[in-house]
């Protein structure tokens, strides 16, 4: 399956999805973690592979995006899989977007407009098997 993302889809996306070290942090945490749960542990070495790993992949699906606006789901590694999600659940982009029309950066309209394509945007990855959920606040 493939994901046609809109303009505004992709401004939403790209607003976690530019910050690759903050999203391989994630990674490499949720991992050092998971295999703490599981009873074991990661040495520093493993940790570091972990975030060059998902550093690459953000950096690549960042470049391919970016150019196309098309992401190939079935083509995700588990590491993209898990970045595409992040940039949902760990964005900020709607954080003080209200202020923004108070001050009279937005227009309500735009406000209405962009809500509407994070809708689009989480729907169409929650359908594609990318479960995820923006923060609207």
């Amino acid at each position: 399956m493939t994901i046609k993302l809109t303009n505004s889809e992709w401004e939403i996306l790209d607003h976690r999805l530019c910050c690759t070290d903050e999203l391989a942090e994630v990674y490499a945490d949720t991992m050092y973690c998971n295999a703490e749960d599981a009873g074991s542990k990661i040495s520093n070495e493993q940790r570091d592979a972990l975030f060059a790993a998902a550093r690459a992949e953000a950096d690549r699906l960042h470049d391919q995006i970016s150019e196309s606006r098309i992401i190939d789901v079935a083509a995700l590694s588990e590491i993209g899989r898990f970045i595409i999600a992040d940039c949902i659940d760990g964005s900020t982009f709607f954080c003080g977007i209200d202020d923004a029309v108070w001050d009279g950066e937005l227009t309500k309209g735009k406000v209405l407009s962009l809500r509407k394509a994070g809708h689009s945007l989480q729907r169409k990855f929650n359908e594609a098997g990318i479960e995820c959920e923006m923060n609207w606040s």
